[in-house]
């Protein structure tokens, strides 16, 4: 297996990498944790789209779909909902389409999608169903095999520790499995996973990153003790796929 550790997404960056077999995207304030939160509500099918009237234009086609997202971290006009998984805690989706668009994690996720067979969301809520399905679909008899991609989004085409964080903690989970040469991102996951695999450390550096601040500034402490605590909690893997405005299905 080769892993590649994209520590985030800036604009052009997707032309650096060889195509995989599967890509797990990382934005855990809060988009990849959000599709998790979904998919726990009973939604079934997930798309992306980096564009706030693709989504919108979807809706008119297809009134049952469901519109979430964010710009500025609220919903937009004439969504459903915004990017906020505790607004879900009352609400049964079983058997929705959702239609998902963010300001990092949806337009990351687009850049990629022509660059993977897969696409899946990754959090620390869903973490070790991650890990368990790499390990069932790219391992034998202890060996890796394939390509996989670990996207961090970030945030406005620069770094986020949180997003880094999980994704250095992924790697390192799959190390043993990766045979694609050393890269200083995966150095770098090299020294800070340790530091975070304790929780109580990965809590408290996760709730003073800028985004953990930007968002208790907007009033959503409470989707940060959603996504720090506990970890591991939820077993679904949600699928991701991008959002065709030019299709009639």
């Amino acid at each position: 297996m080769e892993i590649d550790l994209i520590p985030f997404y800036y604009t052009g960056c997707e032309t650096l990498y060889e195509p995989s077999d599967v890509c797990f995207l990382i934005d855990v304030y809060r988009a990849s944790s959000m599709v998790v939160a979904l998919a726990q509500r009973g939604a079934e099918r997930f798309f992306l789209t980096a564009e706030v009237q693709a989504a919108l234009c979807w809706k008119e086609r297809h009134p049952e779909v469901l519109l979430y997202g964010e710009r500025g971290g609220v919903a937009p006009p004439g969504f459903d909902g915004g990017n906020s998984p505790t607004e879900l805690e009352n609400r049964s989706l079983t058997g929705k389409t959702v239609v998902l668009t963010t300001t990092n994690g949806t337009r990351a996720a687009a850049a990629f999608w022509k660059k993977t067979g897969r696409l899946f969301a990754l959090s620390l809520v869903n973490f070790e169903a991650a890990v368990s399905w790499v390990e069932r679909n790219f391992v034998i008899d202890g060996r890796g095999r394939g390509r996989v991609t670990i996207l961090c989004a970030g945030t406005r085409n620069r770094l986020s520790l949180e997003d880094f964080g999980v994704g250095a903690l992924f790697w390192r989970t799959l190390k043993r499995y990766d045979e694609a040469p050393v890269s200083d991102e995966k150095t770098l996951a090299e020294f800070l996973a340790p530091r975070l695999q304790d929780e109580s450390m990965l809590r408290a550096t996760l709730h003073h990153v800028r985004h953990a601040m930007t968002l208790r500034s907007l009033g959503f402490s409470n989707d940060l003790d959603w996504i720090l605590s506990p970890k591991n909690r939820f077993s679904v893997l949600p699928e991701l796929h991008l959002l065709n405005v030019e299709s009639s299905d």
